[in-house]
């Protein structure tokens, strides 16, 4: 008896989904291997893009009432940071932190009518939490690149130190926001559960009130995987 010219094409259909199976089951199987998680700790250097007439607004304005003028300001400083993620992917990750962008201060010649003339010093800190998305390029064993994007919650704090009597008037006030970050960078494992991070980031409106611009920040950190 023939058999029926129909089981050749069953046959192939038979393979093909035993060939898909086995390939959706390795890539899981991989998917699962890579899963992992990391923590790190890191030092960079901040430097902050604000605009000094941003600030004279804010001395202009109540309760200071002040007009500002000869303006120079240090715009760079230390930062820290701590992070922690969840490798789901080989090459996609979820990264949560905490970082101090650092200090800008601000140095300005005040006055105001029937006051006489005084110096003002500003300091704005900025610091707060980050939640990123983060895609994964490994190159080899002990090498990978990242870029990430994601949102920073940014706790500023503002301190007004206005001298002399009549002038005197020192504060402090705060402010929180949330707004975009990203950045780019590489990782180095020494072995498989050290390695060192080295990456570029960039904050966007950072600041108090009206005296907000962008943060960039170059940092090195040491990072732990398990």
């Amino acid at each position: 008896m023939r058999k029926s010219d129909t089981w050749m094409p069953a046959r192939g259909l038979t393979a093909g989904l035993a060939a898909l199976a086995l390939a959706v089951g390795s890539a899981s199987a991989l998917a699962a291997s890579q899963a992992e998680w990391y923590a790190g700790f890191g030092v960079g250097y901040s430097s902050f893009d604000l605009d000094d007439s941003d600030l004279g607004a804010i001395l202009a304005a109540p309760p200071f009432g002040l007009t500002a003028t000869n303006f120079s300001h240090e715009d760079s400083d230390i930062g820290y940071k701590i992070y922690g993620g969840y490798r789901f992917h080989p090459y996609i990750a979820a990264e949560v932190g905490y970082v101090e962008l650092g200090t800008a201060s601000f140095d300005a010649t005040v006055s105001r009518a029937g006051a006489g003339t005084g110096s003002s010093n500003t300091d704005l800190k900025s610091y707060g939490l980050t939640l990123a998305a983060v895609g994964i390029l490994p190159v080899g064993d002990r090498f990978e690149a990242f870029g990430k994007l994601g949102a920073y919650v940014n706790r500023a704090k503002a301190e007004f130190d206005i001298y002399p009597p009549p002038l005197m008037n020192s504060t402090s006030e705060t402010d929180t926001s949330t707004d975009l970050f990203l950045g780019i960078g590489a990782t180095f494992y020494f072995n498989e559960s050290v390695g060192i991070r080295a990456e570029w980031e960039w904050y966007s409106d950072v600041g108090y009130e009206d005296v907000t611009g962008d943060v960039n920040m170059l940092s090195a950190s040491v990072q732990f995987r398990w």
